[in-house]
């Protein structure tokens, strides 16, 4: 496996090099149209002003002909040159993204109050696990890649198939950097595009028109050669021709006027094959193993063709930026009318396909954002499944993913309730977010920051952990953690697998109501088997494991040492914990103020 730091900063020195190669050419091809385009120009002046020779025609056509290559080959070179620059900047959002500063969306469209458990345990937002993950360039990688961590309890062959999947892309580090430097868009092309009215342009008449002009061409080209080779006057053909000109040049300005709607969703498309040709391309040029990247691809492969048709009228379009060449071509062969006839039977044909395209494409960019979180912390380790609880072994947080261990030989049992208690900054929150986010990145198929971490891959999971008063609605905090709780109930009733994760509940009254309210629903809980982990302060529910027994009710503590400063050792351990912060922290507070 490549040490991520190391592969990053060789890869950055090596696709500078190859920017600056390409510079160097694309320079060169920029002289050579110059020279060209001269050559040309003295040439029609010869011929309109001097002498209306052989040789000055044969070295304008060639000239013109030498442009149109210089064109073609600039345009190739400036194609690398920003893939080149695509692919620095990828590199150095890596190294960023691996000293802490992600430089990906956040997520923050994603964020909702209501879910079960995202927006408790930070899933989106500023800093978030979506924050630190993504790595998708498109906005349906987006979408999926929120809906795999916004989702547990898939299953056992869902998280198998995935991890067979983001283990195999994890190896290959050139494929994702490739993938992950595609230009990014957050169009919704689909939404676009079906605002756009259908093309009612009557395609038999568009073919007729090219046919017959096609015709008339080739016609009087061969014509004209004919008046060369028998060294007959030359200024019928060219007469011709000329009227030719004016007649393909008129018609494409025609239907250019009139197929406004018609280019506006061109340039839609354009923009979808710039962004999803070379991801399909990518892909189809790979040999997988795993079962998931190989149906991805298979349907990949069967939407390839329309995509590169759509891909090489992308590249016609592209004579429309120069004007020299847009007014050659659509004068001599019309250029304008040959891509709108495509595109016309394009749309019929392909556009219904779509969605199932850019579903596939969704689903493999988040696959390698996915791969790319795992490669970029080798540390972690990849879960085991199990048909019970989850146990856990050295536990870390998994964006902090530091040497501070938060968690030892924690497990959970399906059917029964752990207590936590610890002084304040002990851990204890940091402890129940770092074991809802191993859940998460399991269910995902992604490595869990742990030394070992099994899990059964049916568990649901609901938090409440951040409840928040509501001035507007007229909630009070506690109102809004009574809700949150009755939303926690109906959860459980309606998902048999369901992990309770609690931080501090009720809050919003005072201790001794406080402790009676929590007893009651932590048997309630008990009754019904539901699986619950609760962070509390109150040492008064710890003596449930005396009354019904660890199987039901299992004490864990963080305890602190009352030193100055004051040791926090980040170690969770059966029991209860026996030392208290805050009074010792006012004390020596007041001491400091005399």
């Amino acid at each position: 496996m490549k040490e991520p730091i190391s592969y990053y900063k060789t890869e950055l020195q090596k696709h500078k090099k190859l920017l600056k190669q390409a510079s160097k050419r694309s320079s060169l091809y920029l002289y050579s149209k110059l020279l060209f385009f001269t050559i040309t120009i003295v040439c029609v002046y010869l011929w309109f002003f001097y002498a209306k020779s052989d040789f000055t025609a044969i070295g304008g056509i060639t000239s013109i002909i030498l442009y149109s290559i210089m064109v073609y080959l600039d345009n190739k070179e400036i194609d690398k040159e920003e893939k080149y620059r695509r692919i620095i900047t990828t590199l150095e959002k890596e190294l960023s993204n691996l000293k802490g500063d992600y430089t990906s969306n956040n997520g923050g469209e994603y964020i909702s109050c209501a879910h079960p458990f995202t927006y408790d345990i930070d899933i989106f937002g500023e800093k978030s696990l979506f924050h630190c993950i993504n790595r998708t360039v498109t906005h349906e990688g987006a979408d999926r890649l929120a809906e795999i961590i916004s989702n547990i309890g898939s299953g056992e062959e869902t998280v198998r198939r995935r991890q067979e999947a983001i283990k195999e892309l994890e190896e290959l580090a050139d494929y994702r950097l490739q993938h992950m430097s595609v230009q990014r868009t957050e169009e919704k092309f689909l939404e676009s595009i079906s605002k756009l009215r259908s093309c009612s342009i009557n395609t038999s008449l568009l073919k007729w028109l090219i046919v017959l002009s096609w015709t008339l061409t080739i016609a009087n080209i061969a014509y004209l050669v004919t008046c060369l080779i028998l060294g007959t006057s030359t200024m019928l053909p060219i007469s011709i021709m000329a009227c030719i000109l004016f007649l393909n040049g008129s018609i494409s300005v025609l239907y250019l006027s009139k197929g406004t709607h018609v280019i506006r969703k061109l340039k839609y498309l354009i923009q979808l094959s710039q962004c999803y040709s070379p991801i399909v391309s990518l892909n189809c040029n790979k040999t997988f193993e795993s079962e998931l990247l190989k149906e991805i691809q298979s349907a990949l492969l069967l939407q390839k063709k329309y995509l590169q048709d759509l891909k090489s009228m992308n590249e016609i379009m592209n004579f429309r930026n120069n004007y020299i060449l847009w007014f050659i071509t659509n004068t001599s062969i019309v250029l304008d009318l040959v891509v709108l006839y495509r595109f016309v039977k394009w749309e019929k044909k392909n556009i219904p396909m779509l969605s199932t395209l850019l579903e596939n494409i969704g689903h493999l960019d988040a696959l390698i954002s996915l791969a790319s979180f795992n490669f970029n912390h080798p540390r972690t380790s990849q879960p085991e499944m199990t048909d019970e609880g989850f146990a856990g072994h050295n536990i870390y947080h998994p964006l902090m993913l530091s040497e501070n261990v938060i968690g030892n030989d924690y497990t959970q049992e399906e059917s029964g309730i752990s207590i936590i208690t610890g002084a304040n900054m002990s851990g204890k929150s940091t402890f129940l977010r770092a074991v809802a986010l191993n859940i998460v990145l399991a269910n995902a198929g992604c490595n869990v920051c742990a030394t070992s971490f099994k899990f059964n891959p049916a568990i649901k999971l609901f938090t409440s952990m951040r409840t928040q008063d509501n001035i507007t609605k007229g909630m009070s905090y506690f109102n809004a953690e009574i809700d949150r709780l009755s939303h926690a109930i109906d959860y459980s009733a309606r998902h048999p697998h369901t992990l309770l994760i609690l931080d501090e509940v009720l809050k919003g009254t005072n201790s001794e109501d406080k402790l009676e309210g929590s007893l009651k629903l932590l048997r309630f809980f008990s009754e019904r088997s539901i699986m619950v982990i609760i962070a509390t302060h109150d040492l008064g529910i710890t003596k449930l494991e005396d009354s019904f027994g660890e199987k039901k009710y299992k004490n864990y503590c963080f305890e602190i040492e009352l030193t100055t400063p004051i040791n926090y050792t980040y170690q969770i351990s059966r029991g209860i914990c026996k030392n208290k912060n805050a009074s010792y922290i006012i004390c020596n507070m007041l001491k400091s103020k005399k």
